[in-house]
């Protein structure tokens, strides 16, 4: 009777019951794969930040005993400290041969970057300015430790130096029991920097280590400030490792530095190690393999095989991309399957009917839009587009050669140019094309203006080869020099230029003219935003905006900013398409 209980049951009430019982098993051992897995990232990360916080103590405390060996040296060389308190005569001679024993240690010590001398008579540095060489000898003053923090070049030729971060060092010197100056040791911070290479960023993700004095934050590797001041806040008190909130901090005192190396581990942040969890990922894995295996089962019999009949009909639509059934879909099974079944196919077929109908209206629809569309454009291109005087431009050049007037020929060919590119070939051509027509026009008025018009041209290489519409600078730049620059007292200075942003063209014009008067201004901006396109006034704005529109869409357009007596800048937003 129990054998048979479960099969009486609804398909829905045994599909419940058993992902019940699969999700409760498979929720524990997903719970169980958590805590192991962090349990593992976080020990496998910790060790290996207190290894590289090991590491960084040896680095520093070698370069301290270096830096402590070379500063006993020079205290000791008579020569190096006679000149901090030697009188001016006597300084010359001096200053020579400490040079020469400045060389002696720096040479044969990659590591040491700049030694420093400063006196009440002496300042001699090729890092620090007089007034950075005081504030470190009376740092000096008031420090037991011989290490002043990590200072910087304060020249300004040396602020953008790739040498950067320098750990310095000094002490004092005394003579007869006085204090007669200071000797101070830049020492480069390369060694320990290159922990924190370019290479082995990857490794320090969720890891920061820190340089901290009593009262803050002396030196950050790898983190920024306002992190670096919260974890400094979170570790005072520590002693040598504890956690905070969500980090584990490390506190290692250097003793000869006077500070401490402080190292953070974000707990958010542990990796992905996956080893030591392989054989939970099989079992949850074979649990669910089970339940799909028991899932299938019971379905199958009752919905799968009719539903799969169905499916298998649909992708079969799908495939031929056709709406048309030969046949009706018999599915078979229950009798509210086989009701789905007969729905299917009267739905289909409706939909078929449906989708001729409206094909054949979106047809009729578009082919109209588009003759509208081409009829517009070509309305607008017949007022830019010249189509005559190729002949007659072709006798005035002849006769001016006749008549040795180059400067008439020139124009006249530039002019023949024109016409001829603006009323043959491709509706779009490249820019560069469109650059090589423009400046055969601004020759022309260079021409007329002598050296009264000066152009500046602005194209990068990846924009040359754009496409854009034919005939479109040339009416903007005639624009701009007519009523922009031809009634300029002086010299006009007209910038034509183009760039690619965020996969748009970006084509300026800009000129330096007198101007647009602030209520002529506003009525061509009103003409620009409207959607209906009045191209009998301001033929060379408005038409320009009006074809870039019908073109690509309003999306793109053209866009117009002028200050009366200062100039007008003209944006055309185009599509970057090749």
């Amino acid at each position: 009777m129990k054998k048979h209980a479960a099969s009486h049951l609804s398909i829905n009430t045994q599909f419940k019951i058993l992902t019940g019982i699969v999700l409760a098993v498979f929720l524990f051992l997903i719970l169980m794969i958590y805590h192991n897995t962090d349990r593992l990232l976080t020990q496998n990360a910790n060790n290996y930040s207190e290894l590289i916080t090991r590491r960084l103590e040896n680095e520093f405390s070698l370069i301290t005993d270096t830096a402590e060996t070379v500063l006993m040296n020079l205290q000791a060389d008579s020569a190096l400290t006679s000149l901090l308190y030697a009188p001016y005569s006597g300084k010359s001679s001096l200053l020579e041969e400490a040079k020469r024993t400045i060389v002696n240690y720096t040479l044969p010590n990659p590591q040491i970057y700049s030694i420093s001398l400063v006196s009440d008579t002496v300042h001699y540095s090729s890092l620090y300015s007089y007034g950075m060489l005081d504030k470190l000898r009376d740092a000096l003053r008031g420090s037991d430790s011989c290490f002043l923090g990590v200072v910087n070049s304060d020249f300004y030729h040396l602020a953008e130096s790739t040498e950067t971060d320098l750990l310095t060092y000094g002490t004092l010197v005394y003579h007869d029991g006085e204090e007669a100056g200071a000797i101070i040791i830049s020492m480069r911070s390369a060694p320990v920097l290159s922990q924190f290479s370019d290479e082995t960023a990857g490794e320090f993700i969720g890891s920061y280590y820190l340089l901290c004095e009593d009262d803050g934050v002396l030196y950050t590797f790898n983190c920024e400030k306002e992190l670096a001041d919260m974890l400094w806040a979170a570790s005072q008190g520590v002693s040598s490792s504890r956690i905070s909130d969500s980090y584990h901090l490390r506190v290692i005192p250097l003793a000869k530095m006077d500070c401490s190396l402080l190292s953070a581990l974000d707990l958010n942040h542990t990796g992905q190690d996956m080893k030591n969890i392989t054989m939970s990922i099989w079992g949850s894995m074979l649990l669910l393999c089970i339940y799909t295996l028991s899932l299938f089962f019971l379905l199958s019999r009752n919905m799968v095989r009719p539903l799969n009949k169905l499916f298998s009909t649909i992708q079969s639509i799908r495939t031929v991309h056709s709406r048309d059934i030969p046949e009706p879909v018999v599915l078979g099974g229950c009798r509210e399957l086989s009701a789905v079944g007969q729905e299917f196919t009267d739905m289909m077929r409706d939909i078929s009917d449906l989708n001729r109908r409206i094909f054949q209206t979106s047809t009729t629809l578009y082919e109209a839009k588009i003759q509208k569309q081409e009829a517009e454009i070509s309305y607008l291109r017949s007022q830019v587009d010249p189509h005559f005087l190729y002949n007659t431009l072709e006798v005035i050049r002849r006769m001016a050669l006749e008549r040795d007037a180059s400067e008439i020929s020139e124009i006249t060919m530039d002019i023949s140019r024109i016409f001829r590119y603006s009323t043959k070939g491709e509706p779009l051509v490249s820019l560069k094309e469109e650059l090589q027509i423009l400046e055969a026009y601004i020759h022309v008025q260079q021409c007329r203006f002598q050296k009264k018009l000066e152009v500046l041209y602005h194209f990068p290489e990846e924009t040359l080869h754009l496409k854009v519409i034919k005939m479109l600078l040339q009416p903007l730049v005639e624009n701009a020099v007519f009523h922009g620059l031809e009634t300029k007292s002086g010299i006009g200075t007209l910038f034509v230029g183009a760039a690619i942003r965020d996969d748009r063209l970006v084509i300026s014009i800009r000129d330096d003219g007198v101007g647009i008067p602030p209520d002529k201004l506003e009525q061509i901006r009103k003409e620009l935003a409207s959607e209906v396109y009045d191209t009998s006034r301001h033929v060379g704005i408005v038409n320009t905006h009006a074809r870039i529109q019908l073109q690509y869409g309003r999306e793109y357009g053209l866009q117009i900013e002028s200050s009366q007596d200062e100039g007008t800048h003209i944006t055309l937003i185009l599509p970057a398409e090749d």
